[in-house]
């Protein structure tokens, strides 16, 4: 991209990272000096944004000439070089929201040396797609493009703003009257051009979803999951950022039955409960069939249309071959749940909380949400009853954290949940979630500590030591055993191995078989008439070690007269049952003690 000189560029020097500037002065004549320090991509690993190497530039050039990320405006909550991760993330969710070749390209305005097209033929195709015009710019004395500049919130597109979704839909549709509301009301259905005008609306939301990235509450959720602190997530959204940190949501095609029983997905295999669908799939009105949605899908939505059902198409033309009678075609719509529209996973969904309810969860967290939609309401109050029962049993082992109940939003939530919530923290989910993960690290070093070597079956390392400050998690290998140095050089060296210790002898191997395990581990004297080894193991398979009415007749006199023969007799080795593995909390995260009042906490968002 050519940019023009009259831009403003390199706005603050002290953030000046380019080892080479261009332009290399300013329009006066004063040189920009040039970086010489670490390269950005230092301090992009060090957020563990690896995904962002490949957009490290341009930062100093424009970054520091928008006021967004200015450092100032961060406040108490600034992380050195945070406003590189956020310019980054703001700059590839436009270049996703306005793919400017992709939208050239659908009029049939390609790259040519032969075909030339007009300014109003460019500027027509980019309004028609993002419901604006952005500033064109051209070089050679206006005839070759070379720019597009689009001006928008650098945090992305809202609903309610001028430039926001709602204003784009009003301008397709200026006669229609309808709150943003309606938009997510099943009753727009009743009406072609307020069904028209809500297929655009979400076809215009899907694209701003796309260009979209996982929030670090997304992800805080996510690392809950893999320490194992989380029962489930249940969430309001639709915009499925949940699966893109890893946690499979109950619309994912990935939970889905291949059966024909009751259950639809796979309860199990959900993290997270999807209460309002997914944006990202279509389903048809008619016969149910879900599809992943396309870009086709999404241009026929923007024009208010809905796609006709694959599903019913090929059923249809299956009977008319055969001289069958017509079956309608459904259409296709997003697969998100409106209001005062069924849930078509609704039995599954209520069989997962039920489940979740019964499994006694000592904590509940509920962010982002204000608390005003029925179904949401409802569940929540059975999950605070549940969780805040599991607080009262006056155990002394309880923690203090241990049925309590958290509410994180800017706003504080109704008089009605003053005996229900117990902490309201009062700011954004970022900011909080955040300073849990710190103070965590902090209280509780051992969910975060050092990993032992891990040795494979064959002898090769496959887990080395960690260093303090990464994650302690389980390796994802079967086949793993601890070893010692000589097993593991013999096994490399195709030598035998010398036997384990005691404690590393695998117990089919050594406790029974009198040759090579010790004394106090053999089950009767040495015989005489000894019976062999396989002949033996017979008698002490897992089979017949856990039946335990069942009786062995051993009628060989020689093997009874040499056991009641032996001296001394065999020594009794007393087994004592297995004591129950201490109970861990597995999903909760501390937060401090709480007495029965809700107590505010507040917490500045830059």
């Amino acid at each position: 991209m050519v940019w023009q000189r009259s831009y403003e560029q390199y706005c603050d020097l002290s953030r000046q990272y380019d080892p080479i500037p261009s332009p290399a002065k300013f329009p006066d004549g004063t040189a920009i000096p040039a970086w010489k320090g670490p390269g950005v991509d230092t301090w992009i690993k060090d957020f563990g944004r690896e995904d962002l190497l490949t957009y490290s530039e341009l930062f100093a050039k424009h970054a520091t000439c928008t006021s967004t990320f200015d450092v100032k405006c961060y406040g108490n909550s600034y992380r050195k070089n945070q406003e590189l991760i956020n310019y980054y993330d703001a700059a590839i969710r436009a270049d996703k929201l306005y793919p400017t070749y992709n939208i050239l390209s659908a009029s049939g305005i390609v790259p040519s040396n032969k075909t030339s097209y007009t300014l109003q033929q460019i500027s027509t195709a980019i309004s028609t797609q993002i419901g604006v015009t952005p500033y064109i710019g051209c070089r050679l004395n206006g005839t070759v493009l070379s720019e597009l500049w689009y001006f928008n919130h650098v945090l992305g597109t809202d609903f309610r703003s001028s430039d926001g979704l709602y204003s784009l839909v009003k301008q397709q549709y200026p006669d229609v009257v309808l709150k943003g509301r309606d938009l997510f009301d099943a009753s727009l259905f009743r009406d072609g051009t307020s069904t028209s005008v809500f297929y655009t609306f979400i076809s215009k939301l899907k694209q701003s979803i796309d260009a979209a990235s996982p929030s670090p509450t997304h992800h805080f959720i996510k690392t809950l999951d893999t320490k194992k602190k989380l029962l489930r997530s249940y969430t309001q959204n639709i915009d499925g950022l949940e699966e893109r940190v890893g946690l499979m949501g109950s619309s994912s095609s990935g939970a889905k039955t291949a059966g024909k029983g009751k259950s639809k997905i796979r309860a199990r295999d959900v993290r997270n409960v999807q209460l309002h669908g997914d944006i990202h799939s279509v389903r048809c009105m008619s016969c149910s069939a879900e599809y992943l949605c396309t870009s086709d899908h999404l241009a026929l939505f923007l024009q208010g249309v809905a796609p006709d059902c694959p599903e019913c198409a090929s059923r249809l033309e299956a009977r008319v071959a055969r001289s069958a009678r017509a079956i309608r075609v459904g259409t296709l719509r997003p697969a998100i749940v409106l209001y005062d529209e069924p849930h078509p996973l609704g039995d599954d969904i209520g069989a997962i909380q039920t489940a979740d309810v019964s499994r006694r969860p000592d904590m509940l967290i509920i962010m982002g949400t204000s608390l005003k939609v029925h179904g949401l309401r409802k569940l929540v109050k059975e999950f605070a009853k549940t969780v805040r029962a599991s607080g009262s049993s006056g155990s002394s082992t309880a923690k203090p954290w241990q049925g309590k109940v958290v509410f994180v939003n800017k706003t504080p939530p109704a008089s009605e949940w003053s005996d229900i919530i117990d902490y309201h923290v009062e700011g954004d989910t970022d900011t909080w979630v955040e300073k849990v993960i710190e103070d965590w690290k902090k209280m509780r070093p051992a969910d975060w500590e050092l990993q032992q070597t891990l040795v494979s079956a064959d002898g090769d390392v496959i887990a080395k030591k960690l260093h303090f400050g990464q994650e302690n998690l389980p390796p994802d290998f079967a086949d793993m055993i601890l070893s010692t140095p000589d097993a593991i050089a013999a096994r490399k060296n195709k030598a035998a191995a010398p036997p384990l210790s005691p404690s590393k002898r695998g117990q089919s191997a050594s406790h029974y078989n009198d040759l090579e395990s010790s004394p106090s581990k053999r089950r009767v004297s040495p015989l005489k008439g000894q019976l062999k080894a396989d002949e033996r193991k017979a008698l002490f398979t897992e089979t017949t070690n856990n039946a335990r009415d069942e009786i062995f007749d051993l009628s060989m006199q020689d093997v009874e007269a040499e056991v009641k023969a032996a001296k001394p007799k065999p020594r009794a080795v007393k087994v004592k049952p297995a004591t129950n593995p201490r109970k861990m909390s597995t999903r909760a995260v501390p937060v401090g003690k709480a007495d029965a009042r809700t107590r505010t906490s507040r917490v500045r968002a830059g």
